[in-house]
């Protein structure tokens, strides 16, 4: 089996246009997906836009250690590292009110529903 091209290139032509949209497309994809690894810092976080905020736990909280929370800060959701005064676990999936951060991590507490 043999390739032929016109004689006129104009094969030639389209298939080298191919390839390069080909390899463009493959670039913006390669940088679009790095854009999702970087590491962005959540600078617009501070205690005072947190205080107050009801957050979702993501990961459990143990009683004396770290776990983490969800919350919608400056019209972003993002996680950051939590921890609790409680004397027990705060599960996955429970509702609780940051009562402040420091140092990046939020102190949160159980948030109370009247039922």
């Amino acid at each position: 089996m043999e390739l032929r091209f016109a004689s006129d290139g104009l094969t030639l032509v389209a298939v080298l246009v191919i390839a390069a949209s080909s390899l463009i497309g493959l670039l913006a994809l390669v940088i679009h997906a790095g854009s999702f690894l970087v590491h962005r810092p959540t600078r617009a976080l501070t205690p005072a836009s947190t205080l107050g905020t009801i957050a979702r736990v993501t990961v459990p909280i143990p009683a004396g250690g770290v776990g983490a929370v969800r919350l919608v800060g400056t019209g972003t959701r993002v996680s950051v590292p939590a921890r609790t005064d409680l004397p027990h676990e705060v599960p996955c999936d429970a509702e609780v009110v940051v009562l402040g951060t420091q140092d990046g991590v939020a102190t949160v507490a159980l948030l109370l529903t009247e039922e």
